[in-house]
């Protein structure tokens, strides 16, 4: 199964991509949106702690807004490969404007109460969920099928990017005024509205000859058929869980150390950096290395990586091994597109995408439950340590499969 025709540019000479104004004004767009909710997305937990006081209801946020995104991800896919996908996607950013925009307005009236917030981090995740898959459906109308992989790398610095600026900003903001992270968010999530208005492209899904493309579960169905596939989410989830566990280890080591939440924001901000220099160099990576080998080579690099987190040599050491870290995920995520999605029919490749963004995503929730266990029983100097070994299991079962080990590069 190859990439279908159904949402291709129309055939004609390509133009570079940097001149493509319907992407680049898409891609600009979800800066903004992502942008916004990064800068909110430390304000909300800073504003429920200042009217609660309690780390729990804090942290319930962030919970119930990943849980949503996960229960509704794959629906989400289903609904991309069936309904028109701009106008999903223009409904699920306009959910979040509206979410977003209601915290401000509550807080000006004197109303906003924990039921709200909490009714917001659904939103937020519901949009998520929905308009996931079909932003990663319609970069595909933007572009022609050659210049596909650059405008994944350009969508890496975007998420990386936002990461870096964004949370940051949202502390400054929220010094500032409590009220203005939210009225950013909400400026952002518009701004991408309007970019997926203005911008022209065929949202229709495709329709398979004779069937419909398979049931709800078919994304799963799909991803467990190939040996394959199952080596490569294998080992891309337990990657998941580790990152996932790092950052909490990370913040426990730094406060345990004394330092000052700037210095903590900082720290973590060095992951985000090593994301942006990660997707510069994609190309070299895959041009260096088969899909298998590259996954592999990766996470044996972070394996010794995670046992110098170990090494107490200050905070300038810490940032340089979590950059290191992540200097390799942007490739991984660019070969997950080429090596899965790609591969499938396009009637059922938003189900595709959103299985496998719940199967990784996944290991957000995991990851802090283990780093939390980890935490318990030993100190955030041992911790890494111990991540490191969990790795192990998911890369010495994914080094013993001949498929991931033999894969290459399909031929466009």
């Amino acid at each position: 199964m190859t990439e279908s025709v159904g949402v291709r540019a129309p055939a004609r000479a390509a133009v570079p991509l940097h001149r493509n104004w319907r992407f680049q004004v898409f891609w600009a767009g979800a800066v903004s949106s992502l942008l916004g909710l990064r800068i909110a997305g430390l304000a909300y937990p800073l504003l429920i702690l200042a009217r609660t006081g309690s780390p729990a209801t804090a942290g319930a946020f962030g919970a119930v807004q990943t849980g949503t995104m996960l229960v509704l991800a794959v629906p989400g896919g289903a609904v991309a490969d069936r309904a028109n996908r701009r106008t999903v996607l223009a409904g699920a950013l306009g959910l979040q404007a509206v979410a977003v925009a209601g915290v401000p307005v509550a807080m000006a009236l004197h109303g906003l109460t924990v039921a709200q917030l909490m009714g917001t981090a659904v939103l937020l995740g519901a949009g998520t969920a929905f308009g996931g898959p079909v932003r990663m459906l319609a970069l595909r109308s933007l572009v022609p099928p050659e210049q596909l992989s650059r405008a994944l790398v350009q969508e890496e610095v975007r998420t990386s990017g936002g990461s870096l600026v964004g949370t940051p900003l949202g502390g400054i903001l929220y010094a500032l005024g409590s009220g203005l992270p939210f009225v950013a968010s909400a400026a952002g999530c518009v701004l991408a509205v309007t970019s997926v208005l203005v911008v022209r492209f065929d949202g229709r899904a495709v329709r398979p000859a004779g069937r419909r493309g398979g049931g709800f579960l078919s994304g799963f169905r799909i991803l467990w058929a190939g040996r394959l596939l199952r080596s490569v989410l294998f080992l891309v989830a337990g990657l998941g869980v580790v990152n996932a566990a790092l950052t909490l280890v990370v913040i426990v080591r730094l406060q345990h150390d004394g330092a000052s939440s700037r210095v903590t924001g900082l720290v973590l901000a060095a992951d985000a950096l090593g994301g942006v220099l990660g997707a510069l160099l994609t190309r070299r990576l895959h041009a260096a290395l088969a899909p298998g080998r590259l996954l592999l080579a990766v996470s044996c690099c972070v394996v010794p990586l995670l046992l110098l987190v170990a090494v107490p040599w200050g905070t300038g050491w810490l940032m340089l091994v979590l950059a290191l870290i992540a200097l390799g995920r942007p490739s991984l995520t660019v070969m997950l597109d080429i090596l899965v999605f790609r591969q499938v029919d396009d009637a059922v490749r938003g189900r595709v995408i959103a299985t496998t963004v719940a199967l990784v995503g996944v290991g957000t929730p995991v990851g802090s439950v283990l780093a939390g266990v980890l935490l318990q029983l030993a100190s955030p100097v041992v911790a890494p340590v111990a991540l490191a070994g969990v790795l192990c299991v998911p890369l010495v079962t994914a080094g013993f499969s001949k498929e991931l080990r033999g894969a290459s590069w399909p031929v466009d």
